[in-house]
């Protein structure tokens, strides 16, 4: 089997999820913070958990500044903003839907 990473640029990230969440970067504390209705996340670079709601998750890979430009592990970050994640095999598509809790 094999397992694939997907990071993405925060910036896109926060293009692509202008409807469901504020993106914020401290540059002091090299820190993503992601806010949406539900949900508040902090990631730090270079370290391997993030912060949902101040309970605190692990992943295999973290949040990493290249060429200047701030990365974060899509799935964590889309699975913590209670959306799901589906991989399409055949057509190699990465699908995303949003749930809004009650």
């Amino acid at each position: 089997m094999i397992l694939a990473v997907f990071l993405i640029s925060i910036l896109i990230f926060s293009s692509i999820c202008v409807v469901c969440a504020n993106v914020s970067w401290d540059n002091e504390m090299q820190t993503v913070t992601i806010k949406s209705a539900e949900k508040l996340i902090k990631l730090q670079v270079s370290m391997l958990e993030m912060y949902v709601n101040s309970e605190m998750v692990w992943f295999d890979v973290s949040t990493q500044i290249m060429g200047g430009i701030t990365l974060v592990l899509l799935r964590a970050v889309s699975e913590g903003l209670v959306t799901e994640v589906r991989w399409n095999n055949e057509t190699k598509t990465a699908l995303f839907s949003h749930h809004h809790q009650l």
